[in-house]
């Protein structure tokens, strides 16, 4: 298992900003190629992450008749990549994935050229999926950019080390004033979602006993 700081597990389980998301010509919303490889450097570092294409296959090779009646290539070609994180720490995580890409062009090097980077880009998409909603995984929820994956059961945050002292505070509060003066700590610190809730327990109980 791969060892991630929190501050890039936090970067991970953010959901993806919009406007990094763009339509295909068919209206599906993906994430450019470039801009994950971007988002890459950014989270894991350059130079401790690297893409491989194991195989790379030719489909199809036919030669179509375009709208305007002249010949074209039509060429399709099937790839494997392999994305690894951690490489330079030796401390590896490794995803596989295939994907397919066409092109049609009316020069059979463009046609050949332009499908092998497609397959390759869209395997390497495919491999980066599974790191989650930085990389468009919420994409494959009909084009959602809210974040699915959430947090990371065991997951350490920010502000954990706060939740024992904040819980001793609720059981000591007397009155109205000193159980807001508490509340009002929480909402600006970064927890799991297992603490809030057991904060609001916490709050509620206080809320009960001194009958705010």
């Amino acid at each position: 298992m791969m060892n991630l700081t929190s501050e890039q597990v936090t970067e991970l389980l953010k959901p993806i900003n919009p406007s990094r998301v763009s339509k295909d010509g068919k209206g599906f919303a993906h994430v450019e190629a470039w801009d994950i490889r971007r988002k890459m450097n950014q989270i894991f570092g350059i130079g401790s992450w690297s893409s491989d294409v194991q195989q790379m296959q030719l489909v199809s090779e036919r030669e179509v008749n375009g709208r305007d009646g002249k010949a074209r290539w039509n060429v399709i070609y099937r790839a494997q990549c392999v994305l690894r994180i951690g490489e330079m720490f030796g401390d590896t995580a490794s995803y596989t994935e295939w994907a397919a890409g066409d092109a049609t062009n009316p020069t059979l090097a463009d046609a050949h050229d332009q499908a092998i980077k497609t397959a390759e880009s869209q395997a390497f998409k495919r491999c980066a999926i599974n790191l989650g909603d930085q990389f468009g995984l919420s994409l494959y929820m009909n084009g959602s950019t809210q974040a699915v994956v959430g947090e990371m059961i065991g997951q350490e945050h920010a502000d954990s080390d706060k939740v024992m002292g904040l819980l001793e505070m609720f059981e000591g509060v007397a009155d109205p004033d000193g159980l807001a003066e508490v509340a009002q700590k929480i909402p600006s610190l970064e927890l799991s979602s297992v603490e809030k809730e057991l904060l609001r327990g916490a709050y509620a109980a206080a809320k009960k006993r001194i009958g705010a």
